[in-house]
C-alpha cells in the first residue's frame, strides 16, 4: 500500500501537506475505505488551514509570523482479505510553544456480512464486564510504561470513548494510540498500548469482524 500526496498548499507562511492512502484494487474494502479516508482526512486538513488563517491573519505590526504547517502520514497496520486497519497521524504547528500531533484510525471488516468501517464495540462484546476488563488491561499496561506519568500518579483512571475507539489491529492484538498530554506530559509524546489477542479471550465477538482472533 502506498501514500499519495493529494494536495500541497503554500500561502505565505502557511504550509499544508495532505496525503491520502491508496488501497490496492484487490482489497474488498477499497471502494468504501479510500473515499471515506480521503474525505475525512481532507476535512481535518481544511480545519487546520482555516485555524491557521484565523489565528494569524492579522499579525501585529513588526510581528514575525512563525512557520505554520500541517502534514499527515498514513500507515497500514494490517491488510488481509478480512481486515484493513489504517492509522493516519498528523503533525502540525499553529503557533505557541511547540508543535502537536494526533492520530486517527480507520478499521474495516465484515460487519453483519458486509464490508464496513467498524469500532471497538463492533469487535468486542459491549457488556459491563467486557468494558471493565478492557479498562483494566489498558491501565495495567500504562502502569508498566514510565511515560504514562499521569496514570502512575492516579490522575488518569478512566478512558474516554474517543480514546477507546482509537485503535488499530496488528497481527498480535489491538494497539491503542494516545495523543500527547493524554497519559503524560508533552515530553512523553504519543503513547501506544497494545493488548494481545490472548488477553482478550472471551471478549471478542464470535460473529464480529475480529472473530478469527476469538480463540
Amino acid at each position: 500500500m502506498r501514500s499519495q500526496k493529494l494536495q500541497i498548499v503554500n500561502k505565505g507562511k502557511w504550509n499544508v501537506q495532505f496525503k491520502s492512502p491508496i488501497i490496492g484494487p484487490e482489497s474488498p474494502f477499497q471502494s468504501i475505505a479510500e473515499p471515506l479516508i480521503r474525505k475525512q482526512e481532507k476535512a481535518v486538513m481544511d480545519g487546520h488551514f482555516v485555524e491557521m488563517k484565523k489565528t494569524h491573519s492579522e499579525p501585529h505590526p513588526g510581528w514575525q509570523v512563525p512557520e505554520l504547517y500541517y502534514e499527515n502520514f498514513p500507515k497500514v497496520w494490517l491488510e488481509t482479505a478480512k481486515i484493513l486497519s489504517i492509522e493516519v497521524s498528523g503533525e502540525f504547528y499553529l503557533g505557541g510553544a511547540h508543535g502537536m500531533s494526533n492520530v486517527r484510525v480507520y478499521n474495516f471488516g465484515n460487519v453483519f456480512g458486509k464490508p464496513a468501517k467498524f469500532g471497538i464495540w463492533d469487535a468486542l462484546y459491549s457488556n459491563a464486564e467486557a468494558k471493565d476488563n478492557l479498562k483494566f488491561l489498558l491501565l495495567s499496561r500504562a502502569l508498566k510504561d514510565d511515560r504514562c506519568a499521569w496514570v502512575d500518579e492516579g490522575m488518569i483512571t478512566e478512558f474516554t470513548n474517543v480514546q477507546l475507539e482509537r485503535f488499530v489491529i496488528t497481527e498480535r492484538g489491538l494497539r491503542f494510540a494516545f495523543d500527547p498530554y493524554e497519559l503524560g506530559p508533552y515530553a512523553a509524546g504519543r503513547i501506544d498500548l497494545e493488548i494481545p489477542f490472548g488477553d482478550l479471550k472471551g471478549m471478542i465477538r464470535k460473529n464480529g469482524p475480529l472473530s478469527k482472533f476469538a480463540n
